[in-house]
């Protein structure tokens, strides 16, 4: 298979089912596969063992166990280049502000548009 014809898959991370769902349904409509994970060790476990198909992940930043912010180290550990983009409900913090320094893409805040999301996934893919 051509790298041409290989489809990108976006990993979701978001402790919300309705929105982890609707989610991987727009990516899925935009031409994406994806994956879904619930909390940040089920992430780290699909990404140490798919991080060759992942192209780009979503992740929520307030999590139970594990947040957002201990996930996205996690998954660095794995692979320094990763591609993520933070959503949460909350403002940035500096919480936020360290993984934008490390190489998070962008932050959105939720309630964000479709167009948004897409045009961050699609400039960093």
């Amino acid at each position: 298979m051509s790298n041409k014809n290989k489809k990108n898959v976006i990993l979701i991370v978001d402790d919300d089912d309705s929105l982890r769902q609707t989610l991987g349904a727009i990516v899925e409509i935009e031409g994406f596969d994806f994956y879904e994970a619930v909390n940040g060790a089920e992430a780290c476990e699909i990404y140490k063992n798919e991080q060759k198909k992942i192209s780009f992940i979503v992740l929520d930043m307030i999590m139970p166990e594990m947040s957002g912010y201990e996930t996205f180290f996690k998954l660095k550990e794995i692979n320094d280049d990763i591609k993520a983009l933070i959503i949460s409900g909350y403002s940035e913090n500096k919480e936020v502000f360290e993984m934008l320094e490390k190489g998070a893409v962008a932050f959105l805040r939720k309630p964000f548009k479709i167009k948004e999301l897409m045009s961050i996934i699609r400039e960093n893919i």
